[in-house]
C-alpha cells in the first residue's frame, strides 16, 4: 500500500492510447491526434483556415517549404508551427504526404476568398 508521498507517477507506457491523445492535445494545444506518413504523431495542429494561416510567420513557412524541397525529414521540436506548416505543405505538393481535411478546408476557404475578391473588383 502506498501513501500519498509514495504515489506513483504513470509513465507513457502505462497510459492507454486515448489518454495519450488527451495529453498530447493539451500540451500547449499543439499536438494533433493523427499520424504522419510514417505513423509518427504530428507535432502541431494542421492549419485549416486563412485566419489561422495569418497567425503564422511567413519567413518560417518559406524556410520549412524549402527544407522539404531539400528532402529534409519532418522537423523536430526545435522548429515552430510556421516552419512545420511550410514543410508539411511542400510534402503534400510533392505527393509525399496525402492531403487531409485540414489542407482541403484551407484550399476551399482560399479559393472562396479569391472568388469573392474578384467579384467585388468586377473581374
Amino acid at each position: 500500500m502506498r501513501g500519498k508521498a509514495e504515489r506513483r507517477i504513470p509513465r507513457f507506457g502505462d497510459l492507454d492510447r486515448d489518454k495519450m491523445r488527451i495529453l498530447d492535445r493539451s500540451a500547449m494545444g499543439l499536438r494533433e491526434a493523427h499520424s504522419d506518413m510514417r505513423g509518427m504523431p504530428m507535432k502541431f495542429i494542421a492549419v485549416s483556415t486563412i485566419a489561422d494561416l495569418e497567425t503564422l510567420e511567413d519567413e518560417q513557412i518559406l524556410e520549412g517549404y524549402r527544407s522539404a524541397e531539400r528532402g529534409d525529414p519532418e522537423p523536430g521540436p526545435n522548429r515552430g508551427r510556421s516552419f512545420w506548416h511550410g514543410w508539411r505543405n511542400r510534402m503534400m505538393d510533392l505527393g509525399e504526404l496525402p492531403g487531409d481535411e485540414a489542407s482541403r478546408s484551407l484550399a476551399r476557404e482560399y479559393l472562396a476568398a479569391q472568388r469573392q475578391r474578384r467579384a467585388t473588383e468586377g473581374k
